[in-house]
This record gives C-alpha cells, sequence and structure tokens, in this order.
C-alpha cells in the first residue's frame, strides 16, 4: 500500500450555499464529501492523529484555516455524525470575534476529538516581520491557545502559504512547533514526515465532486495544473511584494463573489 496521503484544506463551512464566498464550502457540499469519504472507508482525521500513526494507509487529513463559527456550528456536528474528527488552525486574537468560535466553543471541538493548533497570533504575512515580531507571532499564539484549551500545540500553519524571511526560519523549531502546514498542492509522504512541513490541497466552494476525488485518490502532485497555476501566483506575490499581492488577491476574490452572487460569471 503507498504510505502517500492527502490533507485538505477548508475555511468556513457556511450553512446556506447562498452564505458561502471563493473559499467557503456550503454545508450540503460538505456532507456530500464527507459521506464520499465514508462510503469508501477513508478514514478523516485531524493532522495530528495522522501523523501519530503509522499505518500504512493513513486516510486523508482534514484542516480548517481561521476557526470560523461556521466549522463549530455546522461542519462539527457533520463531523461527529460520520465518526471523523480535524485539526482547526486557530488566530487567537481573532477568538470571540462575530464569526469567529470563542473559546469555550473550541474547547468543545477539543474534547470530542479535535486538534486546535497555531495560526499565529493575527494572521500576517511573517516574510514581512522581524525576528521579535516572528516571535511573538509564532510564541504567544502557541501559548495562549494551550492556556485556553488545555492541549499541546505542536502544528503551525502558515497565514497566506508566507513563510518568515529565510535567515529567521530557525525561529519555528524554537517555538516549540514540530510540524509545518502549507498552502503547497501536493500529497505527503514520507519525505514530508522526515521534514516536518506538509502540503495541503484547498477545498473551495467551486470543487467539484470529481476534483475532490481526484485530491483524495490521485493525489495530485507538484506539476498539476492546480500546482503550476499556485507556483505562477507565489511568482507573481513576490513580484508585487506580499502586501500589493494581498490586497489585489482580496479585492479580486470580494469580486468574483460578489458577481456569484448576483448570478453572473465574471471573467477568468
Amino acid at each position: 500500500m503507498s504510505r502517500h496521503w492527502a490533507a485538505l484544506m477548508y475555511h468556513a463551512t457556511p450553512a446556506r450555499h447562498e452564505d458561502a464566498d471563493y473559499f467557503a464550502v456550503p454545508a450540503l457540499a460538505l456532507a456530500r464529501q464527507l459521506a464520499w469519504l465514508r462510503d469508501r472507508a477513508i478514514a478523516g482525521r485531524s493532522l495530528e492523529a495522522v501523523l501519530g500513526d503509522g499505518a500504512e494507509s493513513p486516510g486523508v487529513a482534514i484542516t480548517f484555516d481561521d476557526a470560523q463559527r461556521s466549522n463549530y456550528e455546522v461542519a462539527f456536528p457533520l463531523f461527529a455524525e460520520a465518526g471523523m474528527t480535524a485539526t482547526v488552525f486557530v488566530v487567537p486574537a481573532w477568538v470571540g470575534r462575530t464569526g469567529y468560535c470563542t473559546w469555550s466553543q473550541l474547547r468543545e471541538l477539543q474534547a470530542g476529538g479535535w486538534s486546535i493548533q497555531s495560526h499565529t497570533q493575527t494572521h500576517p504575512f511573517l516574510s514581512t516581520l522581524d525576528a521579535a515580531a516572528v516571535m511573538h507571532e509564532l510564541a504567544d499564539s502557541r501559548r495562549e491557545i494551550e492556556d485556553n484549551v488545555g492541549a499541546p500545540v505542536m502544528t503551525l500553519a502558515l497565514p497566506n502559504g508566507d513563510w518568515p524571511q529565510r535567515r529567521y526560519r530557525h525561529l519555528l523549531e524554537g517555538s516549540g512547533y514540530q510540524y509545518i502546514a502549507t498552502s503547497r498542492w501536493h500529497a505527503n509522504g514520507d519525505a514530508e514526515r522526515r521534514r516536518g512541513v506538509f502540503g495541503r490541497y484547498t477545498v473551495r466552494r467551486d470543487t467539484q465532486p470529481e476534483a475532490f476525488d481526484a485530491m483524495v485518490t490521485d493525489l495530485p502532485g507538484k506539476l498539476s495544473r492546480e500546482s503550476l497555476r499556485l507556483a505562477t501566483l507565489s511568482l507573481v506575490r513576490r513580484s508585487l511584494g506580499v502586501r500589493r499581492y494581498g490586497a489585489i488577491r482580496r479585492y479580486l476574490v470580494d469580486r468574483r463573489a460578489a458577481t456569484s452572487a448576483a448570478g453572473v460569471t465574471p471573467p477568468s
């Protein structure tokens, strides 16, 4: 059996399709995806559960970035019904804000078998920060999550898929993290386990069933169409700078969401 496995990345999981932006997966689509996994006897588990299991067929790791309230209100019951768990990457500065989980809800997720891990303290572009600011983002978020949830934090999801400057990357290990979850589009195997750095396939509102199937079973690689698209965007980001790129990306995502809601197909 292949030891390669997929990690899936979700964001918001609203109850209604009309409330789903580009990166969100509404409840009906999520339920169908979980049913697809269950029908094929594929275990959907937290990233940390997969990493702690030496099984030949580890299943699929499921992760949620940002800890939006819909993950608790919508996804949690669906996962409980399917007998599955997930990892939630939390931004402590956002906890309790409108639309985001409270610490009480995160503790309930953790008691239900979910893993609560770090997405930095404030969700910055890490490459724009100096050493002190990087340490604040890494160490303070880990400490605050552990203090409030009462479970160890060992994994960091890079916000915006953005690494610290190379000269500061040693701070990742120095802050107590064992694993790094990226936005890179590829499957994971022994090489990723040795490095402790993992790729994830992004699941979005418009992810079709055949594309979801491919993510889990075909395990698209670094030369797949989506991976090459993301690599191109990474080059554009380096050219523009992360702040300018982030602003343009946010504008395009919001525009796409608005035109979709209006029933208009935006130009590609």
